[in-house]
């Protein structure tokens, strides 16, 4: 089987980007559509529990974790299709993010 059939390759991550001027924050970008914002002085060991995503799965969401302190600490659901890459700006104040 190829790659992209391969079990978990919906969510494989495809890139991770830096928050400038932060010094611990970044977003990882997944084959599922889905951007997770993480910073590195919270505890990558408590699961997060965002809900499952239902509806439109091509709408827009942003969702936050359901414990605090977990990372990642937010889930933006941007696409039905891979996310790719995507560049802050220099200040950090936005992203952008493109796909597949």
């Amino acid at each position: 089987a190829a790659a992209r059939d391969a079990p978990g390759a919906a969510t494989r991550c495809h890139a991770v980007v830096w928050h400038p001027g932060t010094g611990d924050g970044f977003i990882s970008l997944h084959g599922d559509g889905n951007a997770y914002a993480y910073d590195a002085s919270r505890d990558a060991s408590v699961d997060p529990q965002f809900p499952q995503l239902t509806g439109d799965l091509s709408a827009p969401s942003v969702t936050h974790g359901r414990k605090y302190g977990a990372n990642p600490f937010a889930r933006w659901h941007l696409s039905a299709r891979a996310l790719t890459c995507a560049s802050f700006t220099p200040n950090g104040a936005r992203v952008a993010v493109s796909g597949a």
